[in-house]
């Protein structure tokens, strides 16, 4: 939970959790609140062949051995739980006539397809697609290359990263992040050239996009490094508010390994590490015909391999 906290950018102790309960004839609608349980509190512990029970002083919590849940304990007579609405509800003399008839109503109807098909979605690895592992200087670690400065004892910046983009990945999906990932690549080749003879006036062509992160806050992406390998952050113009400084590299670093997976301080990253966390790859999905503004989140293992082999995901939302 803590890591979704994280993920999402939400708060741990002001959460609102929604539920509907069914009384005679009626659905009642109610909200209480959700904090995390209370570790250092726990108390009241009763245990049963079947179900093991405590309190954390605030809520009410039972294990049941059976199905291997926690389940929480809800009063409507609780100070923190408000009765938001309440409404009666017929019986159906027929349920399943009734489902029946109303999903063959939504089939003609919904415009969910149409929806799917307005997005665009891919999965990029957190690990190196050729060697299988999270490569020591590379990738989600590459604050610990070389610094950039040769001779410099100098470290490179806390959290730089770039998630890998496979060339295989390219070769198959060239129009993800641009209408044309080799044109892309072909105009910086060209520019580079250029610059070398000092016949370069205009600013380097670059495929940059909005970022936006599952918590809400938008950071300048880009795909570049050689063979357009790179999928990482920054920007040499806009400022992070929360920094006031340039976005680097380190900004899409501090969210994917501090801020959710909760990396240690120039901490080596390894697939083992990866997976000891339910991930090893990363989802993204825009609107089509807009390049501007991708979307990413985490995906659980494996995502990124099944998608490359053309394997529907069984996670998908």
């Amino acid at each position: 939970m803590i890591s979704d906290y994280n993920r999402l950018g939400l708060s741990e102790y002001k959460n609102i959790y929604h539920y509907v309960t069914r009384d005679a004839g009626k659905f009642v609608v109610q909200e209480t609140a959700y904090p995390l349980v209370d570790l250092n509190n726990l108390q009241n512990f009763k245990r049963t062949d079947t179900t093991f029970s405590w309190s954390d002083g605030e809520k009410a919590y039972k294990f049941t051995r059976g199905d291997s849940q926690i389940w929480q304990h809800f009063d409507s007579n609780k100070k923190d739980t408000l009765i938001l609405n309440q409404f009666d509800v017929s019986i159906i003399d027929d349920p399943f006539d009734f489902l029946l008839k109303s999903y063959f109503h939504f089939i003609d109807t919904s415009d969910a397809d149409k929806q799917k098909e307005d997005i665009v979605e891919i999965y990029l690895p957190l690990y190196s697609y050729r060697t299988k592992e999270v490569e020591e200087k590379s990738g989600l670690n590459s604050w610990n290359a070389a610094p950039k400065s040769k001779g410099s004892s100098t470290l490179r910046p806390l959290n730089e990263i770039y998630i890998p983009i496979p060339r295989e990945f390219h070769k198959k999906f060239p129009d993800f992040f641009c209408p044309d990932i080799f044109e892309a690549e072909r105009r910086q080749k060209d520019w580079k050239e250029r610059k070398k003879t000092m016949l370069v006036t205009e600013e380097k062509p670059e495929v940059r996009f909005n970022l936006k992160l599952p918590n809400g806050k938008t950071i300048p992406g880009l795909v570049t490094q050689s063979n357009m390998k790179a999928l990482q952050s920054g920007s040499n113009k806009e400022i992070d508010p929360e920094t006031n400084k340039r976005y680097g590299q380190s900004a899409l670093g501090q969210w994917l390994l501090v801020d959710v997976l909760g990396l240690k301080d120039r901490q080596v990253v390894t697939v083992d590490w990866l997976k000891m966390r339910g991930t090893d790859s990363v989802r993204l999905w825009r609107k089509k015909d807009d390049y501007s503004n991708i979307y990413i989140d985490f995906a659980p293992i494996g995502s990124f391999e099944a998608f490359m082999d053309g394997e529907k995901n069984q996670y998908e939302e």
